[in-house]
């Protein structure tokens, strides 16, 4: 099963219908075309929780970041007696993996250690678990922040941006004891929707400083066709938390429904795809009319088994063995026309 046909059957699992990839008009539909098609290598960097923070400071000309105390390439390396109490652990590359000691006396370091050592495997990158391709090529590494406030006293205000304007944002509160999630306009009224979380029983108050945050968002969210912008209001104080481009993996249903084609109505996609084949390579872009052929053949019946030509040779033994006789081929091709030329 090649990846299209792999988030197509995700994608129907878990939103409840078909993904369509030629011609997508929900929110949760864009957001898998641009897992797919949208290869900016700024995405890379801002999707990695410590990069990220010198772009934001670079954006706002100030710094809201979290402090970062210290990051570890390995579980050895970490030391909590060098860090001050209380503080948090997370995964650069990931979402959803933190670790927090609140005092040393009940802080089992031999557990945390094994838990760093498999945040920090390979597969641990959350590329892997939706095909989120921001979170690709990050070289994974562990974070320790400051706590700015406890868990399940902190509301995290995630403003949804579309092409650089922010149109409504979500609370998230209760983390530790059932997640609320709870949508509003740009005026603090509350829309009448859930994405997968149920909302709070309790009113959520507004921020004083709201105005000040849509305007942090506003200016993170130029360079992008559609992020998240994630902030805290802690004790009159704003704080950055990250920068997401995929909220849910877009595989959080919406309910209504309808709401899904709302948010969708308010992102435009790019004329191009771009596609970045190498690491340290520029993005190639691509007219989106040129995708056509090849998702009317995956978004035709039994296409997923449908494999590209390259994955298949790149499984072929032969493709394997041949390749380096081709790249050198390749080679003296080119030196001679070069030669020739000259």
């Amino acid at each position: 099963m090649n990846q299209i046909a792999f988030i197509q059957e995700q994608f129907r699992h878990q939103t409840g219908y078909a993904l369509n990839l030629r011609d997508p008009r929900a929110f949760n539909e864009k957001l898998q075309w641009f897992k797919l098609f949208y290869q900016h290598p700024l995405l890379t960097r801002c999707a990695d929780k410590i990069t990220v923070k010198d772009y934001v400071r670079e954006k706002l000309g100030r710094d809201i970041c979290i402090p970062t105390l210290a990051t570890y390439g390995s579980a050895e390396e970490f030391n909590p007696d060098e860090l001050p109490v209380p503080f948090v652990l997370k995964l650069n590359s990931g979402s959803g993996q933190v670790a927090i000691c609140r005092e040393r006396a009940s802080f089992d370091l031999a557990a945390t250690r094994c838990q760093l050592e498999k945040w920090l495997r390979p597969t641990s990158n959350h590329y892997f678990h939706s095909f989120e391709w921001s979170y690709k090529d990050i070289g994974s590494r562990i974070i320790a922040e400051p706590m700015i406030g406890e868990p399940s006293m902190l509301t995290d205000y995630k403003f949804m941006c579309f092409n650089g304007e922010p149109r409504c944002l979500f609370t998230a509160t209760n983390r530790t004891r059932g997640l609320y999630i709870d949508f509003f306009d740009l005026d603090w009224n509350h829309l009448p929707f859930t994405r997968l979380h149920p909302n709070s029983p309790a009113p959520i108050p507004r921020p004083e400083k709201l105005p000040e945050m849509l305007d942090i968002a506003r200016t993170l969210a130029a360079d992008f066709p559609f992020v998240r912008v994630d902030l805290y209001c802690q004790n009159g104080k704003i704080y950055f938390g990250e920068l997401t481009f995929c909220p849910g993996g877009g595989l959080e249903p919406f309910s209504p429904r309808d709401w899904d084609r709302q948010l969708g109505d308010w992102l435009a996609l790019p004329d191009h795809a771009l596609f970045t084949p190498r690491r340290d390579g520029p993005p190639i872009a691509v007219p989106r009319e040129q995708l056509d052929a090849f998702l009317l053949l995956v978004d035709t019946p039994g296409a997923g088994a449908v494999e590209t030509k390259a994955e298949r040779m790149q499984r072929s033994l032969s493709w394997r063995i041949t390749a380096p006789l081709r790249a050198g081929r390749r080679l003296i091709s080119k030196l001679a026309g070069a030669k020739t030329r000259g």
